[in-house]
């Protein structure tokens, strides 16, 4: 008998050690994914509150961006919804089972910046960086089980902690605070249900962002590159165009192409397709590379179908 109990401590034993050691293995992938030195060195997220503050981080020279824009901002949404307030576009996402995707994607396009994630309370009383002043603590996370439980993301928990640390230990000359407003951003838009609303106007946003959101190794290669539209929604090249712009890369023509990829693809020569702007375009549009001789431009990029499906009506379900 005790030695049957002895068998079965030893198999016991045995699958507590596996299983010790597939945990252990699978945080080591997760902190190696989240250590690992990205294409591009900005980690832009979406904070969920009023007002809703877009927290950027720059990894490479250790500075944040905040905009902190009002909740009741009228934006136009991904999938073919329509214009929502940023508030509703959040209730939205909730709705659809998609939780603050809908909000981060839309909020992308709208600034014309890439955002990485979104971080927002679990409970609708709490809030998440609402103070509109620049604090030396502007994106506060306090304690792993107040990150873990509190609030809901879709950022890994590696790069949450790592953002949360690198929000805690920034210097307060090292934010730049943006509160965006009818004096600077914003201007009142009628709604087809007659009520006014304030929505960001693309030239005055322009203007505010300036190139504060620039990769430095991209704007110093100076790599011109060339955007076209493969798809039949008319403003995709300008929307990929505005994107790639923010983010300091040359772009030189933005137009169409009757030849319709599917993936992204990104084409140029050897030298051009090892750069620092090549790999920041692949790594935010997930293009694939081609070796050859782009007709206008050092790099061309050509945007299929996959990207526009964000743009589309969400298939019911």
């Amino acid at each position: 008998m005790h030695k049957r109990y002895e068998r079965l401590g030893q198999r016991f034993g045995r699958w507590v050690a596996v299983g010790m050691l597939a945990v252990l293995s699978a945080f080591a992938l997760m902190v190696w994914t989240a250590l690992k030195k990205p294409a591009f060195p900005r980690l832009t997220v979406v904070a969920v509150g009023d007002p809703v503050v877009v927290w950027s981080w720059d990894r490479s020279t250790n500075r944040a961006v905040r905009i902190a824009i009002p909740a009741a901002t009228v934006i136009d949404a991904v999938g073919g919804y329509g214009k929502y307030s940023l508030e509703a576009l959040w209730r939205l996402g909730g709705i659809e089972k998609r939780g603050g995707t809908i909000l981060a994607q839309s909020l992308q396009e709208a600034l014309g910046l890439p955002i990485d994630g979104y971080i927002s309370p679990n409970r609708p009383e709490t809030s998440v960086a609402a103070d509109t002043s620049l604090v030396p603590k502007p994106l506060q996370i306090s304690g792993l089980p107040f990150v873990m439980f509190d609030y809901r993301t879709n950022i890994s928990f590696v790069t949450l902690i790592r953002l949360s640390l690198a929000a805690n230990r920034l210097r307060p000359d090292s934010v730049t605070s943006i509160n965006m407003t009818k004096d600077n951003a914003l201007v009142e838009e009628q709604l087809p249900d007659g009520t006014v609303a304030q929505t960001p106007d693309a030239g005055r946003l322009d203007m505010l962002l300036g190139t504060m959101f620039e990769d430095a190794r991209v704007r110093g290669e100076g790599l011109s590159v060339s955007v076209y539209n493969t798809t039949e929604m008319v403003s995709l090249g300008s929307r990929v165009g505005k994107l790639l712009g923010r983010i300091g890369v040359f772009v030189v023509r933005v137009g169409n192409d009757t030849s319709t990829v599917d993936q992204c693809s990104l084409r140029g020569g050897k030298k051009a397709l090892a750069s620092a702007t090549a790999a920041v375009i692949t790594g935010i549009l997930g293009c694939g590379q081609e070796e050859g001789t782009p007709e206008v431009a050092d790099l061309e990029v050509r945007v299929g179908t996959a990207y526009q499906a964000r743009f589309l009506p969400t298939p019911q379900r």
